[in-house]
């Protein structure tokens, strides 16, 4: 079997989209191959533009090989070409790089190169990855950083350009770095940025459970799929105008709407089915206490189980507190109370919510991501105003990217927070494709890549079935047995994860203050080395086992429930910047012992 059919087979399996494309190929029409005496002599001639790729193919090659000496030890490169494609041989055969990504414009080159090297091996496990350009998303980026060899070494993110001849496509080369990096922000973002936060949700969750224990459960929750179609609500400026037709069709359509909207919804005496709510901050109680009793009343609120007591003391309908999918949730081993929750909003909830729910269609409407026209951050009616002034003191003009418009043809403005739930969506839609379709129906704010942009008066034409009114949905509280059993048990799981943490902590502590000892003894308060040191060398390396014993907790599945999601934050924004030092490159033994100390000296902190 020839190489480009062994690589075919391994792309069918790794990706199938590609394979679909250059199955399609069956000769080059843009580019002529030129074979020289040995196999590195190949060029390329583009008969377009009538230039070579190469001037001189193996001394090409040589001279970019050796711009990767450096970066020997990082455990993943990307590119922007695949040229002749020998250099990622080459690059593959002499280091360990655990993923090569590589991305390229033209399918004909992507024929090329597959035909002149067996890739097979490497592209089935994953140590190179090909894409054409129009296949990078968001999504795609997303799923490339969380391979688990990129995690922490994310930040050293760079895109390389193989070849000059790329700079023809300079644009596209742009387009695709602009997707890779915000693949590589959001990636950062969701681990968090505030250990308090963390901390606030678990002090939150241990009180709630309880009430918890007390409601009915998610499971059967789930399956109360009362229509056709989820139509979930959100609180955009553009929600006003599609409430007259969301009033008409209530009684044959599920409501799932965001909590910001309810007291928009009871003054236009709509009454939805689901309530979402997720903020665990105190403030959120306000669209409770802006929405009348009466109003409340059937409607079933999924609570997040991380929020503020007094927002579930505000909500007067039928409570169903949902863990959401952190590991010291999944350490109770209450499955039937969880999991959803993995977005930044309610919205996203509402999505989750749908999808676990089994509907096939949904559709969103009131989702702008996006200021109204008229500079509007809400719709009329919502609880702190159709311009919420605490919201945008907090937005700084920088962060008002232009993003692209509901329908396309232009931009919209939003800012960084609606950037980080929209992305999110785009996550959870591709997630859900081919499962539930999701309908963007919002008709203005930020397009939502993925959706499928549909005029809500046609969505409801279409999947809206008015010949039977939907049944209400009616849920059953726990018995007092079960509850009492489930408290005892998360009560033992309690007194164990403080046990637990107290062993880690204590030989944490005592490894801190003998790393401190030694670094201090190195390095001034500002960072800078002391102009004159001479270090224990042994017990440098000594302290950097006893470091490694202390990060092989993260891989015991008792640690990563515990406390993973407490300290993910901290601990993750630490090694980003670690990384950067285990991946230097050394020349010799006196390099080697200075990159062990700048080691060491950054885990004091991290210890601390």
């Amino acid at each position: 079997m020839d190489f480009y059919q062994k690589n075919l087979q391994a792309l069918e399996k790794t990706n199938p989209e590609l394979f679909s494309k250059l199955q399609r190929v069956t000769e080059n029409k843009k580019y002529e191959v030129f074979g020289g005496q040995s196999q590195y002599e190949i060029n390329i001639l583009d008969t377009e533009q009538k230039i070579p790729l190469y001037n001189n193919p193996v001394q090409d090659l040589e001279e970019h090989l050796k711009n990767f000496i450096e970066l020997s030890r990082y455990p993943f490169l990307f590119f922007y070409g695949v040229g002749n494609g020998f250099l990622f041989r080459k690059l593959l055969d002499t280091y360990n790089f655990d993923h090569i990504i590589v991305t390229e414009p033209e399918i004909e080159l992507l024929f090329v190169a597959l035909n002149l090297s067996d890739f097979s091996l490497e592209i089935a496990n994953n140590r190179i990855i090909f894409f054409q350009s129009n296949e990078v998303t968001y999504a795609t980026a997303m799923a490339i950083m969380k391979l688990p060899e990129i995690g922490v070494y994310v930040k050293l993110y760079d895109l390389h350009q193989t070849l000059p001849y790329y700079n023809l496509y300079n644009e596209d080369m742009v387009k695709v770095n602009q997707i890779y990096i915000s693949g590589v922000l959001q990636s950062v973002k969701n681990h968090g940025n505030d250990i308090t936060d963390s901390l606030v949700g678990i002090e939150q969750f241990i009180k709630n459970i309880p009430l918890m224990l007390d409601s009915p459960s998610f499971d059967e929750f789930l399956d109360q799929k009362n229509s056709d179609l989820a139509v979930c609500v959100a609180t955009g400026p553009s929600l006003t105008k599609q409430l007259p037709l969301l009033k008409e069709i209530q009684d044959y359509v599920t409501i799932i709407t965001v909590d910001a909207s309810m007291p928009v919804l009871e003054k236009w005496d709509i009454k939805p089915d689901i309530v979402t709510s997720l903020e665990r901050i105190e403030l959120t109680k306000t669209f409770f206490e802006k929405t009348s009793k009466k109003f409340q009343k059937d409607i079933i609120f999924a609570h997040s189980a991380i929020q503020n007591e007094a927002v579930l003391n505000a909500s007067h309908g039928t409570k169903v507190v949902i863990m959401r999918p952190f590991g010291y949730m999944h350490a109770f081993e209450l499955e039937k109370y969880g999991y959803a929750g993995i977005g930044m909003s309610a919205a996203n909830f509402s999505l989750e919510i749908a999808f676990y729910m089994g509907f096939k269609k949904m559709c969103f409407i009131g989702q702008d991501l996006a200021y109204g026209d008229d500079g509007t951050t809400h719709a009329s009616d919502h609880a702190f105003g159709a311009n919420d002034k605490a919201f945008e003191k907090n937005v700084q003009y920088e962060d008002k990217p232009m993003i692209e418009k509901y329908g396309g043809g232009g931009v919209v403005q939003t800012n960084a927070v609606w950037v980080m739930f929209l992305n999110y969506f785009v996550q959870n839609v591709a997630e859900a494709k081919g499962i539930m379709e999701c309908i963007n129906a919002t008709e203005g704010g930020a397009r939502i890549e993925g959706t499928i942009e549909m005029p809500f008066e046609k969505v409801i034409e279409k999947y809206a079935d008015r010949s039977k009114k939907k049944n209400p949905i009616k849920l059953l509280n726990r018995d007092k047995a079960e509850k009492e059993q489930n408290l005892q048990k998360a009560k033992g799981t309690v007194e164990d994860i403080i046990k637990y943490g107290e062993e880690i902590q204590q030989k944490t502590e005592k490894l801190f203050l003998n790393v401190a000892k030694l670094v201090d003894t190195v390095y001034n308060e500002d960072g800078s080395k002391k102009e004159k040191y001479s270090p224990n060398y042994n017990k440098v390396g000594k302290y950097i086992k006893e470091i490694d014993k202390i990060k092989a907790y993260f891989n015991e599945k008792k640690f990563r429930q515990y406390f993973w999601e407490g300290l993910r934050s901290l601990i993750i924004h630490q090694e980003l910047e670690i990384a950067k030092i285990i991946v230097r490159h050394t020349k010799n033994e006196k390099e080697k012992k200075e990159r062990n100390l700048d080691f060491l000296h950054a885990h004091k902190g991290w210890l601390y």
